[in-house]
């Protein structure tokens, strides 16, 4: 990684930065809600928070620490007696906060609310004018079911391997498994076709690939192995994999449906959708899974905080 996007990363991630942000805006917007979120996740939460409660103001607060950290340091500080403050955390691989002030995914991030067979047919039926009794629509959707099942399958390992590395983060003092994520290609790490996913990585290949020294304790994959083969893995996967693989596979049919004169699409279809890694979240928010969980935070602490 650059020297230069080691230092954007770091400026983003640095709270002082955005504890300045914080009060420049408290000062001047203190009858509005200020919404702390992790990085992007505005790109998510911006839409449904104004329609749900209305006006509100939003604060990127570097990360979950970050979002923590403003609630900690806001709490019942005479200071902010004014403040009318909503956290929105992910739940990572962690176990759950279980904090009322708080709103924390039931699934892994924000980007897995991006991944569903919903949200594909919204997309499917918005933007290439499909309806659900053309055959191409039936194609597309029988084909992403076969290949998120196969991408699931091979990232096992590697979500049980991430899943490790945090555990040994938080819980081993001398632990030296800092894991870097931000350069992750699926391709790297991954064969993918229309016609089969399959890895392309072992467990020594991803030593090597992020750069790890220390080896994870034989009992602790074991029992994440098992944990994991065992869960929702669409939900409980990490997120970004999971829209890395949408993404192939929607860039895929996107360039079938332009080409038509093919097997899913006879004919060709304009759709005029561009997505890239940069603007995901935010072109395809508006498809995206809504959690009922978050209508009722958004309710009940609005009423808590007397919000007028």
């Amino acid at each position: 990684m650059s020297s230069k996007i080691e230092k954007e990363r770091a400026k983003r991630n640095n709270f002082s930065v955005h504890w300045a942000k914080f009060i420049k805006l408290y000062a001047r917007f203190k009858d509005d809600p200020i919404c702390f979120v992790e990085g992007e996740d505005i790109k998510y939460y911006g839409i449904r928070i104004e329609r749900l409660i209305g006006t509100a103001n939003f604060i990127e607060s570097g990360g979950k620490k970050g979002v923590l950290k403003f609630f900690e340091k806001t709490k019942g500080i005479e200071e902010f007696i004014e403040l009318k403050p909503f956290f929105f955390v992910d739940r990572d691989f962690d176990d759950s906060l279980n904090i009322q002030e708080l709103y924390e995914t039931p699934c892994y991030s924000i980007e897995n609310f991006y991944t569903s067979n919903s949200v594909l047919e919204r997309i499917l039926l918005n933007e290439f004018k499909l309806t659900r009794a053309d055959e191409s629509f039936e194609k597309c959707m029988s084909l992403f079911h076969d290949r998120q099942a196969e991408y699931h399958d091979a990232s096992l390992l590697l979500n049980v391997f991430i899943a490790c590395q945090r555990y040994e983060e938080r819980h081993s003092k001398e632990s030296n498994n800092k894991l870097n994520l931000g350069e992750f290609k699926i391709t790297d790490l991954f064969h993918l076709s229309m016609n089969r996913i399959s890895a392309k990585y072992d467990l020594d290949s991803l030593y090597e690939y992020y750069n790890i020294t220390a080896k994870i304790e034989d009992d602790l994959l074991t029992n994440k192995m098992r944990e994991f083969s065992q869960m929702r893995m669409r939900e409980r996967f990490r997120g970004k994999f999971e829209i890395e693989f949408l993404r192939w596979f929607l860039v895929k049919i996107i360039s079938l449906a332009k080409e038509g004169d093919n097997e899913i699409f006879p004919s060709k279809i304009k759709v005029k959708l561009n997505i890239t890694r940069v603007n995901f979240l935010s072109e395809l928010s508006r498809f995206a899974d809504e959690c009922p969980l978050l209508k009722d935070y958004l309710s009940q602490r609005y009423s808590c905080l007397n919000v007028s």
